[in-house]
């Protein structure tokens, strides 16, 4: 393959040209990304501090997606996309950051979307889990909430078990 490789661009110099052109052309588009990336970032936060949070939580995700390890981008989006009450997208967003030691809350937020898209017992899971691993020192004020957001998912399943959906909207 080497030789095949090496006899290639002995006999066609432009093959050689080609493949230095694709060689900077990938390393321009990478470098594209990653300043794209910045400026999704930074266009979104400022879309998110003017109350603009449908193209904010665009913006953020867009960075995110070029830069995982940004998880306050995509915890900005999470919020965005609550905002504006597209609690499918928030829940993706949450879903992503539940085990983050930096965004605590994002189980919570995440049980809360899947609670709003009426995936109550797969919310009634995550808030359990959540208080579970909950250790701070108001737990007993925090369980009591998290405790009612279940009764609230299994009246949820009640009601989708009775056909009484009337009561859900």
């Amino acid at each position: 393959m080497k030789k095949l490789f090496v006899d290639l661009i002995v006999r066609n110099p432009s093959a050689m040209l080609l493949i230095i052109g694709v060689f900077l052309f990938h390393s321009s588009f990478t470098q594209e990304d990653e300043l794209s990336a910045k400026a999704h970032a930074k266009l979104g936060e400022e879309l998110f501090d003017r109350g603009e949070y449908a193209e904010a939580a665009d913006h953020l995700y867009s960075a995110w997606s070029f830069k995982k390890k940004k998880e306050e981008w995509l915890y900005g989006a999470g919020l965005s996309y609550e905002y504006i009450q597209d609690y499918k997208n928030a829940a993706k967003a949450f879903e992503q950051l539940k085990e983050s030691k930096k965004y605590k809350d994002s189980r919570l937020k995440y049980a809360h979307m899947l609670k709003q898209t009426g995936q109550y017992q797969m919310a009634s899971k995550e808030f359990l889990d959540y208080i579970y691993e909950y250790d701070e020192d108001d737990k007993n004020v925090v369980e009591r909430k998290v405790q009612n957001e279940i009764r609230g998912c299994e009246l949820g399943i009640q009601l989708i078990e009775t056909g009484n959906i009337s009561g859900l909207e």
